[in-house]
């Protein structure tokens, strides 16, 4: 006996609700909130459902999976962050090392950089993703910049992010990076831009 199509209906319909029993929690597990799913698609028991329904519905889970997988943010302190991240541009040459709150004030720098979309989850890079960076072959377009994460040098000595982004001292210093990799130290009061990542 062949089913017709109301049977069709039905087993499309249950089809995509049970789909849905799986989508939800690992969207849910991912971070996304209940807002993320005002663009799909509600079936009410006893509704038609059509090829196009389905097909937009999974269309519209398909995309954000996608955007999931292009890049991953994590949430911490009402702050987004993302992880994994590549070089997206540098800010202006700021005047020094002394950045008005710090590292807080640094990832502002970064997030309203129109280079780097601008995006809250931008922040200043580190040496583990200029590296990435250039591994995957993106280039690194300003020349001596700096670049945030402490570094222990051959010495002894140790460079400390202009103490935090909180000096502009002489005598403190930062590494700093230009398309060719790490190209040296440069002193916290001689004012080098600041490296985005995202």
């Amino acid at each position: 006996m062949n089913p017709d199509a109301t049977d069709l209906r039905r087993i499309s319909a249950l089809i995509f609700r049970r789909s849905l029993f799986i989508a939800i929690p690992v969207a849910t597990i991912i971070g996304l909130t209940a807002g993320a799913y005002a663009a799909i698609q509600k079936f009410t028991a006893g509704g038609k459902l059509s090829a196009a329904e389905l097909n937009g519905n999974f269309t519209d889970l398909d995309g954000r999976v996608g955007s999931l997988e292009s890049k991953v943010v994590v949430k911490r302190n009402g702050k987004l962050y993302s992880v994994g991240a590549t070089y997206c541009g540098s800010t202006a040459k700021v005047l020094n090392g002394q950045i008005t709150n710090g590292y807080a004030g640094l990832k502002s720098l970064c997030e309203s950089l129109a280079a780097c979309g601008p995006s809250s989850s931008a922040h200043a890079c580190s040496g583990e993703e200029l590296s990435r960076t250039r591994q995957m072959g993106i280039v690194v377009t300003t020349a001596g910049s700096y670049v945030s994460g402490a570094y222990s040098l051959a010495s002894g000595g140790v460079m400390r992010d202009c103490v935090a982004w909180s000096s502009a001292s002489a005598s403190e210093f930062n590494l700093t990076w230009d398309a060719n990799g790490p190209s040296g130290l440069a002193a916290c009061n001689d004012g080098q831009p600041i490296l985005c990542c995202d």
